[in-house]
């Protein structure tokens, strides 16, 4: 489930559930206008201004397949209002470890216009419906991996645009 407390105003003037669920947080997004992005633009400036941070990170995951150039544009739109607001704020972007490429377009997200960096989820590798003890973020394995992750990213964006979160 979403938290959208600070984004009530995105939405098509509907006020959704203090929780709602990713195919409710996609909906609103994609009936959303023009003008309810550029408020949730506006409302993000606002958030970061009064609370002395440095930028924003964007965790829409896992992002729902077919959303992914929505999003890019989004993205862009944000880095193109926080940088007329005052240069230099953060802009990131979470995504999981797995289900990541095809649903993100990495490397436009990451372009001088859009976003600074993504920060990959380094944890949550076991699945909890499994039944079996393993550990929540092996660093060595085939492909259910810290290495094999960060090689797949590196493999599709710089090394210097990658934040990895570890659970240690």
């Amino acid at each position: 489930k979403f938290r959208l407390a600070n984004f009530l105003a995105w939405g098509t003037g509907e006020l959704p559930e203090a929780e709602t669920t990713c195919a409710e947080a996609v909906d609103l997004f994609r009936r959303a206008g023009e003008d309810r992005k550029a408020l949730l633009a506006s409302n993000e400036l606002s958030a970061i201004h009064e609370r002395g941070a440095d930028g924003v990170d964007l965790d829409f995951e896992p992002m729902p397949v077919g959303l992914g150039d929505e999003y890019t544009t989004f993205v862009r739109e944000l880095r193109s209002a926080l940088d007329a607001r005052a240069p230099g704020y953060q802009l990131t972007f979470t995504i999981p470890i797995e289900r990541f490429e095809g649903e993100y377009d990495l490397p436009s997200l990451l372009e001088d216009d859009a976003a600074d960096a993504v920060f990959v989820m380094g944890y949550e590798y076991r699945d909890p419906d499994v039944g079996v003890v393993s550990s929540i973020a092996p660093l060595r394995g085939e492909t259910c991996s810290l290495t094999y992750t960060v090689r797949h990213l590196l493999a599709l964006v710089p090394a210097h645009r990658v934040i990895l979160g570890l659970p240690y």
